[in-house]
């Protein structure tokens, strides 16, 4: 079965500094390219994964971590548009936003932490 993965990242500038309150959870199967995807190349930002989760599931455990922080997803509305739903949350506090993950995760049996450095230090 092919690896599945589960993100929560941010944006940080050249001086390692993270962009505002702004985090995104999202899915994926190579969550290094994603993290790549995401960086705007052409801007003073780059992403970065700050949380990764292995899961057999990753559509259920996403829908569940994004479920859980409805009250801090960016809605994007525009004067003549639709309103757009995003995969963006704004958290100010940085460790009630752990504390949640970890509870939530912790219902789990399928799913297990990504431990971001060693695996970063196994590329090649």
């Amino acid at each position: 079965m092919e690896k599945q993965y589960v993100y929560i990242g941010r944006h940080v500038n050249h001086k390692n500094e993270f962009f505002d309150n702004y985090y995104k959870l999202g899915r994926t199967k190579q969550y290094k390219i994603r993290e790549t995807q995401l960086t705007n190349t052409n801007g003073p930002y780059d992403y970065l994964c700050i949380r990764v989760f292995e899961t057999d599931d990753m559509a259920r455990t996403e829908t569940l971590l994004q479920t859980c922080f409805e009250d801090y997803r960016v809605i994007k509305k525009y004067k003549d548009r639709k309103d757009i739903k995003t995969e963006w949350f704004y958290v100010e506090d940085e460790e009630k936003l752990h504390n949640r993950i970890d509870k939530i995760i912790s219902l789990f049996d399928n799913v297990t932490e990504v431990d971001l450095i060693n695996d970063i230090q196994k590329d090649i």
